[in-house]
């Protein structure tokens, strides 16, 4: 799932609110603010690019599983409205920089990953979904 942009945004703001949380000094270098807007943002227009246009139908478990996953950036977008966001185009640029050499590193194109390539539209269209191995609850308590 790293070919996109908004798994190198989920980690980098996840790493922040850890530094945060801890009240480390390193927390000031990095502000996801943007890295959020454009996760997000990029993540709605391009579910709806993919509906409108590719005429994709997403399966309801995974539209949720995605909303859940990119629903932090909305909440982080919308409590830091009115604040300065001091470093926060700084690590924008730096992850997409970082992102654009690992796509580069892995032979794969931006243009094609968002809108040629088959997209994931079911659950089980995630790789190695079928390998892995869930429990019910009931098998883990006995």
């Amino acid at each position: 799932m790293l070919q996109f942009f908004s798994s190198w945004c989920f980690v980098i703001f996840i790493i922040w609110e850890n530094l945060y949380k801890s009240k480390s000094s390193y927390s000031q270098l990095i502000n996801p603010y943007y890295l959020s807007i454009v996760a997000f943002v990029g993540w709605c227009f391009h579910t709806l690019y993919n509906v409108y246009s590719r005429h994709l139908v997403y399966s309801l478990e995974l539209l949720m599983i995605q909303f859940v996953i990119h629903s932090p950036f909305f909440y982080f977008i919308f409590i830091n409205k009115g604040y300065t966001h001091e470093n926060a185009l700084k690590t924008l640029i730096g992850a997409f920089i970082l992102y654009l050499i690992y796509m580069e590193y892995k032979g794969k194109n931006i243009i094609n990953t968002y809108f040629f390539d088959k997209q994931i539209t079911k659950i089980t269209d995630i790789p190695n979904y079928k390998e892995r191995r869930y429990y019910k609850l009931k098998d883990i308590i006995s």
